[in-house]
């Protein structure tokens, strides 16, 4: 439990003084009822971060080699099981949803799939350093999973016309920022020797 709150403390920081440095453009509940659901967003982050074992730099060292060469999957469709694909797809489904219904800037499929392929791509990059496997297979299914968020949200602000105005930014960068933040936050200030 303490490894979880450490965890989403390292994203929160830094995020969260971000959205206080970009607060200047909205104000009062405005701003507060955006604040609610970035830190809701930040949580699904960190939530990820937790499910699959995102690397840091205090991982640099901790085992003979860098990268181990056997747990590296660059084949498509060369991993094992079924319900690996299911779960890395259901995964990334709240991030493809949460950013265009926070942000109107990633209401169009193209920045809310390379936002989750970008995501999934630091995820995996940061599995070199921490003996999980770096699989080209995660990235396909994460990528998949921010697809159908994003249609599930289509559908939704499709039958709740209300969905369409409801979004607010501070950039036109902020979601970027904070996915930017979040993985510099767990990369370097999650350290597990002070999480056990």
């Amino acid at each position: 439990m303490l490894s979880l709150a450490y965890s989403v403390c390292c994203v929160l920081l830094p995020c969260i003084l971000c959205a206080l440095f970009l607060r200047r453009g909205l104000n009062g509940r405005e701003w507060w009822f955006h604040f609610i659901w970035v830190v809701l967003f930040l949580l699904m982050l960190a939530g990820i971060f937790v499910i699959t074992g995102f690397g840091s730099v205090w991982d640099i060292g901790r085992y003979d080699e860098w990268i181990r060469r056997d747990e590296v999957n660059t084949v498509l469709f060369g991993s094992q099981g079924r319900m690996t694909y299911i779960l890395n797809v259901f995964l990334f489904v709240p991030l493809g949803f949460m950013l265009p219904l926070i942000w109107k800037e990633f209401r169009s499929i193209g920045r809310t799939v390379l936002a989750g392929a970008a995501f999934s791509l630091a995820i995996e990059g940061s599995q070199l350093f921490n003996r999980r496997t770096t699989d080209v297979d995660d990235l396909l299914m994460n990528t998949l999973g921010t697809v159908w968020g994003f249609f599930l949200w289509e559908c939704m602000r499709r039958v709740m016309k209300k969905l369409n105005g409801q979004a607010h930014s501070l950039s036109r960068w902020e979601p970027v920022y904070y996915l930017l933040l979040a993985c510099a936050g767990e990369f370097f200030l999650y350290n597990w020797r002070l999480a056990v």
